[in-house]
């Protein structure tokens, strides 16, 4: 027995056997052409399947499943969020995992675990009323996330993971976090030539910090550019202290005794300025401390005296080698060059020099003594011992004895002086 001598070929047709054809065997006989046809389509169609089983043969329209080239517009099944594995990611998935926002109401007083598909989403928004201190727990999965924290009550909310410290979202406001597969972390930026809008805050630096970090009004406040409180002492004596710096220290009518500065080894920022009032009846000393130097015009004194209603600002400066110079209030006006060099000088008797304190009441005006002419010049303070800065404004000049100077103002006072120039 014998086979066909096939070939691979898609023969066009199967050749029909005509009742004319003689009935007869072998190679190329009539009786096996139609035979032979077949064989060969079957030969055909078993090596091109053979071939797309194997891989020798790729149409067109296939992608291998190795190394696919895919065009077109090729979808898949969408994972769910939060899903981390190897399967193919959808514009869904991505859209949802960096866009996608979750609005998860965390109302009461009891931490709440996210979902893999929720805290899947690049947004979190969080709203209710809390009762207590919540944490947010999400899952161990590295992840940025944009917090938003829309919750009422007095109480916090910290996102975190299971075992982390995570971080606390005030209410509120937008964090940007992110979880580092162990903890909840602070997303952070060099930023560069930032231009903030709005009414933006930072943390108070300590109050004698000098350094790159961002000052706020409260920082500015307490440094001494205005009073950052006033401090009244009725009884004496007294010490200041360093944290004392930028208040001022308003000595009551019935204080007596001295007043020692600080240590000038207790503060380590140049140009700490304390200001001091005395309101007592009585005159009142202020000295440093210890063995610490103190300047008035250049040369150095054992204290500063204080009449009543005069005022002492004094500083610390490093230029003279760590000591204490007073820069301004009236008890340090008889030690000025200026003032020395001309006549007449202050007096406390009646008629030409005499020199009187303008303090008023509040709610009072600024009446000059009687008689003669008087220069002036009086400043308004608050009730809490601040300048004014706008209304009712500084006063001075020069005018008769007995002429109101500065206005009555509602809860404001003048202080100052009046000296007799004829």
């Amino acid at each position: 027995m014998a086979f066909q001598p096939e070939v691979v070929s898609y023969d066009t047709g199967v050749y029909q056997l005509e009742v004319a054809d003689p009935v007869d065997g072998g190679v190329g006989a009539v009786s096996n052409k139609p035979l032979l046809n077949l064989a060969n389509r079957t030969a055909y169609l078993y090596q091109h399947v053979t071939n797309l089983e194997n891989g020798t043969t790729i149409p067109p329209t296939v992608a291998p499943l190795n190394n696919a080239n895919l065009t077109g517009t090729p979808t898949a099944p969408t994972p769910a969020l939060g899903d981390s594995s190897t399967k193919i990611s959808t514009t869904a998935f991505v859209q949802g995992t960096v866009n996608g926002l979750a609005s998860v109401n965390v109302a009461g007083g009891a931490n709440v675990t996210l979902s893999a598909v929720q805290a899947g989403n690049g947004i979190l928004v969080f709203t209710g009323a809390l009762t207590a201190n919540i944490a947010v727990i999400v899952p161990n999965s590295t992840k940025t996330m944009i917090v938003e924290n829309l919750t009422s009550g007095a109480f916090t909310l910290t996102v975190k993971t299971a075992a982390g410290t995570g971080i606390a979202v005030t209410q509120g406001k937008t964090q940007e976090v992110f979880c580092d597969g162990t903890n909840v972390l602070l997303s952070s930026s060099d930023f560069v030539n930032m231009a903030l809008t709005g009414t933006p805050t930072t943390p108070t630096p300590a109050q004698f910090d000098s350094s790159s970090k961002l000052a706020n009004t409260q920082f500015v406040k307490q440094a001494g550019f205005q009073f950052s409180q006033t401090v009244q002492y009725s009884a004496g004596p007294i010490t200041l202290t360093a944290s004392q710096a930028g208040q001022l220290i308003d000595l009551a009518s019935a204080y007596s005794g001295q007043v020692t500065l600080p240590a000038l080894s207790s503060l380590t920022t140049d140009g700490t300025t304390f200001y001091i009032w005395n309101g007592a009846s009585t005159s009142v000393t202020v000295k440093p401390s210890g063995t610490d130097l103190l300047f008035v015009n250049n040369l150095t004194a054992s204290s500063i005296t204080l009449g009543t209603g005069d005022t002492l600002i004094i500083e610390r400066s490093a230029a003279g080698g760590n000591v204490w110079i007073a820069i301004g209030g009236s008890s340090q006006f008889a030690f000025s060059a200026t003032f020395a060099g001309l006549a007449p000088k202050p007096s406390s008797s009646a008629g030409v020099g005499q020199f009187q304190t303008l303090v008023g009441l509040v709610g009072a005006a600024a009446t000059l003594p009687s008689g003669g002419t008087w220069a002036y010049f009086a400043v308004p303070y608050n009730a809490s011992g601040q300048a004014s800065t706008s209304t009712p404004t500084i006063v001075g000049g020069v005018a008769a004895g007995g002429t109101i100077v500065g206005a009555a103002t509602s809860g404001f006072f003048w202080y100052g002086f009046a000296w007799r120039v004829q």
